[in-house]
């Protein structure tokens, strides 16, 4: 039933899964035996690697060539803005689990 409950649930840590286990059979786990049992049972524990988002090289493309149309059809001293609906944020940081 734990195995089952760990598939189905993102748990990020031994002690989260230890509150878990405790109103449910009544048994205590400290964190180190939780983390203990969870080898025997064969989890790991993981650090999920970051991906960028996939860019679509056509949406890519056609950008570049409406920019470089923009750009030649504007006044010398006219500025180009370009605004995005996203916050990027610098060095993100990926959750263990």
């Amino acid at each position: 039933m734990l195995d089952q409950h760990l598939r189905e649930n993102l748990c990020l840590t031994a002690k989260e899964i230890a509150h878990y286990v405790k109103p449910r059979w009544q048994i205590a786990y400290s964190e180190s035996g939780m983390t203990q049992l969870l080898h025997r049972l064969g989890y790991v524990y993981k650090k999920p690697r970051l991906i960028p988002g996939k860019a679509n090289a056509e949406q890519q493309k056609d950008f570049v060539e409406h920019y470089q149309t923009l750009k030649a059809k504007k006044a010398p001293d006219d500025p180009i803005y370009f605004m995005d609906a996203t916050h990027p944020q610098h060095n993100p940081i990926a959750g263990y689990g």
